[in-house]
């Protein structure tokens, strides 16, 4: 078995030093793009939700709105034959009793569309809530992935002045120690 020199041992400890420090700040900004790009990932799968959560608000509005259209189309039908009904037994329509018949009528159809128009607004206003709630998840986790870049920069930096200190201060005990001359 070859004997190895007390010079050649010290330069493979400086040597694995700085590999080291090397391998580190390669595993450093690794994990940093890594980091990076999974943040980035949901940040996208939020926007891509929130464009959802718009388009089931929009189609909610539309939704209503055809809705309202129907109950105030059905209204007016029943306004329609509460007044043939009349006519069709002799009472002059749109008089007294008769007329109060087809005006609370027109009135609870008013009431029937109003809250319909609301609920669906309560459920659009939901909707768009929660898409602004993806869009503030995308933009965390865009800064989230900035700031994993900027982490991975300072470690790799911190590995390197690390690194560089414990092999220079190695270097520096050996040649205090005479290993190297």
């Amino acid at each position: 078995m070859p004997a190895f020199s007390t010079t050649t041992m010290a330069t493979a400890s400086l040597v694995m030093g700085a590999a080291s420090t090397g391998i580190t700040m390669m595993g450093q900004q690794a994990q940093a793009k890594a980091d990076a790009r999974s943040a980035a990932y949901k940040a996208a799968v939020a926007r891509n939700n929130q464009q959802v959560a718009v388009w089931r608000a929009h189609d909610a509005a539309e939704r209503g709105r055809t809705e309202v259209n129907k109950v105030n189309w059905k209204t007016a039908q029943l306004m329609g034959r509460q007044r043939t009904a009349q006519a069709g037994m002799g009472v002059v329509v749109d008089e007294e009793s008769a007329g109060r018949i087809v005006e609370e009528t027109a009135g609870w159809g008013k009431l029937d569309a109003l809250n319909l128009a609301a609920n669906v607004e309560r459920e659009k206003y939901g909707l768009l809530v929660e898409g602004q709630n993806f869009e503030s998840s995308a933009a965390l986790s865009d800064m989230a992935s900035r700031n994993a870049l900027t982490a991975g920069r300072i470690g790799a930096t911190t590995s390197l002045f690390e690194g560089a200190s414990s092999v220079s201060n190695k270097w520096y005990g050996f040649k205090k120690e005479g290993i190297f001359s």
